[in-house]
């Protein structure tokens, strides 16, 4: 391949000279190389890299734990998707090194082993930075599951701060989505912010994570216990940019879809809440939030929540 766009090259010149005209110049070859972290470290530029740049994701929120009840009971919550920033920068600014940090995913909320009582918000993500030059912050945990209320989802993180974990029945606030109560997670459409986990019904409807087109996606709600005593399955968790949702079902929930760590691909999406008495899913990586635990009736375990997916920095150079 190499040695046919050679040859073009110089068929150009050629005609191009032949024709009296000035010879047309061989075509510029600009050369990138990436360098990723999943883990921190300390990122040292390549010689020449000219300038850089570099994407960020933070930690997904955890999922929430469900309460063990005798009547009615809601799922635990979905956590948050994480945020996410963008910056380039020149050679010069960078220096001869930046530490970077990777936010760790939400921690899981823990099943209720306490009859009719909720227990277990998951976690906060943790922020993801390239030295003090760019940060991304992590999406918030899921509140445990309510006997007879709405369960809170955990709110999207941002480029400019944490989302807040769901807390009882009221679903997180910030800069990112809102986590919802008893509802669905709310879709995010602008840049840099996660979408919202879900909350459980206190009916013990499970509803979806959000989705996201530019971030991680949200955490579903576990399964809930209605009324008449039925398990209630899991929800869907929400799409991270470019992946599928992870279903929800009767048993376990489901990982959320990891990054395919590309610049195209580098959201995780949200994990799947667990059927009543199942654990969450987790989120996947790079920065999903994590889907709830399922609930269950007094006597039975409950299912704790899911971890949320860690952050994650690409550095594309330019020279």
């Amino acid at each position: 391949m190499r040695r046919l766009l050679l040859s073009a090259s110089f068929l150009a010149l050629s005609v191009a000279a032949h024709a009296g005209m000035p010879p047309i110049p061989p075509p510029v070859v600009h050369k990138n190389h990436i360098v990723t972290f999943s883990a921190s470290g300390t990122y040292t530029p390549s010689s020449g890299m000219v300038y850089a740049d570099v994407y960020e994701v933070g930690g997904g929120g955890g999922g929430g734990a469900l309460t063990a009840s005798g009547t009615a009971a809601s799922g635990g919550a979905g956590g948050g998707g994480a945020g996410v920033a963008f910056g380039e920068f020149p050679a010069s600014v960078i220096g001869s090194s930046q530490t970077v940090t990777i936010g760790a995913g939400g921690t899981a909320g823990a099943a209720s082993t306490t009859s009719s009582t909720a227990v277990g918000t998951g976690g906060q993500g943790g922020a993801t930075s390239f030295g003090s030059l760019l940060s991304a912050y992590g999406g918030g945990g899921g509140a445990g599951g309510q006997v007879n209320a709405n369960s809170g989802g955990g709110a999207g993180g941002a480029n400019v701060s944490s989302g807040a974990s769901g807390s009882g029945s009221t679903g997180g606030l910030g800069n990112g989505e809102a986590g919802s109560a008893g509802a669905a997670g709310p879709n995010a459409y602008s840049p840099y912010i996660g979408s919202g986990g879900a909350g459980g019904a206190a009916a013990g409807t499970a509803y979806a994570g959000g989705n996201a087109w530019y971030a991680p996606g949200g955490g579903a709600a576990g399964g809930g216990i209605t009324s008449a005593g039925a398990s209630v399955n899991g929800g869907n968790g929400g799409k991270g940019a470019g992946q599928t949702n992870a279903i929800g079902g009767a048993g376990a929930g489901a990982t959320g879809p990891s990054s395919t760590g590309s610049i195209n691909g580098l959201f995780g999406g949200g994990g799947a809440g667990g059927g009543a008495g199942f654990a969450g899913g987790n989120g996947g990586n790079n920065g999903g939030g994590a889907g709830g635990g399922g609930s269950a009736l007094n006597g039975n375990s409950a299912g704790a929540g899911g971890v949320g997916g860690g952050g994650y920095v690409e550095v594309v150079e330019h020279f």
